[in-house]
């Protein structure tokens, strides 16, 4: 037994059999290697990596899935995709998209290789799911694991978010706004979690922004949502991303696109016409409203909805002032405003954009130490891996 079994021997985590991973990857071994290192060690019901990488980091990271089949016994599958290559990267999410029709488990959830799942938590969601069936999502806190100059962890919360107990369709829609709510890395009933993403073909959504968007948007559509605040779901280490205080735009598969506000006007225009088709026609499947209503309310809704989920941090909260007066005039973004202040932004010095930050939103600056609560003892778990990564004493790169 390894320092994982050893601490989860006397825990209870059956319940992870009726959940499914799934791991898309692109041109990372150091971090695919890793996490199916960490998460072979819980009794999932299976392990789904999707591979879009060139094929020389194919090779690696087929052997890398051998290996962990060997030593853990674990049941992992290994999908290839062709290399990601579209300038929005529709083709992402096409990969996301068919890597959840091969899930056989009940349950679903998608993990960034980068991540790190706490597994009684998962049990604690699963468990929620079970019992109330009118729920088809449910998650804990997320959290993003970095390092600073001492060389010690510090972790920032990432996506605050409250559960969404309407009834109404409408009215959990309107609460992702009014309680800050952008649910996407919990765990789904994977039924629901395949028609969500069999939308992304049906209406030819064919890019990462309004494909994140979408996902998000339906899950809220089909049901109720769930988060346990008091829990640490998922912990995403960025301590490559940011070194020397200089963000590497590279590392990041989701950096790497445009942002919304980059697009074209005819590109934003064709893609915002098909997510809006896709959120209308299950609106009208979905809620008892009038059908004029339906319509009234995405009109409003949507931009809205868009802005809070791209501009969810600082520079959002201040353009976000500026929204009540070029609203009305322009019902999109603003988007000359939005890149220059984004390129900006992006280009301070890191110390320099937490001290900001600091100043105007002191519970958002990077660095913020967390309270683990029960938690702590697993997160203690997750820095060795970390820490035992860097010195290759759990895998080599």
């Amino acid at each position: 037994m390894d320092f994982v079994d050893e601490f989860y021997a006397d825990k209870d985590l059956s319940l992870l059999k009726k959940l499914t991973l799934v791991i898309p990857t692109y041109n990372r071994n150091y971090y695919l290697n890793r996490f199916l290192w960490y998460h072979a060690h819980f009794p999932f019901g299976e392990i789904i990596v999707a591979d879009s990488s060139p094929e020389e980091i194919k090779v690696v990271n087929r052997e890398i899935v051998a290996k962990i089949r060997e030593t853990f016994g674990a049941n992992v599958r290994y999908l290839e995709y062709e290399p990601e290559t579209e300038k929005y990267g529709g083709d992402i999410y096409r990969k996301c998209g068919d890597a959840v029709q091969h899930v056989e488990t009940k349950y679903s959830q998608f993990c960034a290789d980068k991540e790190f799942e706490i597994p009684i938590t998962q049990c604690r969601c699963i468990d929620y799911l079970e019992t109330h069936m009118d729920y088809f999502f449910a998650e804990g806190a997320n959290y993003l694991i970095t390092m600073n100059e001492e060389s010690e962890y510090r972790y920032t919360r990432w996506q605050s978010h409250g559960s969404l107990d309407y009834n109404g369709v409408l009215d959990r829609m309107e609460g992702t706004i009014i309680n800050n709510v952008c649910p996407s890395l919990g765990i789904y009933n994977a039924k629901i979690h395949k028609e969500i993403y069999n939308n992304y073909n049906k209406y030819n959504i064919d890019d990462l922004r309004f494909g994140e968007a979408m996902v998000e948007l339906q899950a809220i559509v089909m049901g109720k949502y769930n988060r346990f605040s008091d829990s640490i779901l998922t912990c995403r280490d960025i301590t490559q991303l940011i070194k020397k205080n200089i963000v590497d735009l590279s590392e990041s598969s989701t950096l790497r696109y445009p942002k919304i506000w980059e697009y074209s006007e005819q590109d934003y225009q064709q893609k915002y016409s098909a997510f809006k088709s896709c959120i209308h026609d299950i609106l009208l499947q979905k809620s008892t409203d009038n059908p004029d209503d339906i319509s009234k309310f995405l009109d409003s809704y949507l931009p809205r909805y868009l802005h809070h989920r791209f501009y969810p941090h600082f520079n959002g909260h201040i353009i976000s002032r500026l929204d009540y007066l070029h609203h009305k005039f322009q019902p999109h973004f603003n988007l000359y405003l939005h890149s220059r202040w984004e390129y900006l932004w992006n280009r301070l010095p890191v110390k320099m954009s937490n001290k900001i930050r600091a100043i105007f939103i002191p519970s958002k600056i990077n660095g913020e130490n967390i309270q683990f609560s029960a938690d702590e003892e697993q997160i203690k778990i997750i820095e060795r891996v970390l820490s035992d990564s860097i010195h290759k004493k759990v895998y080599q790169q």
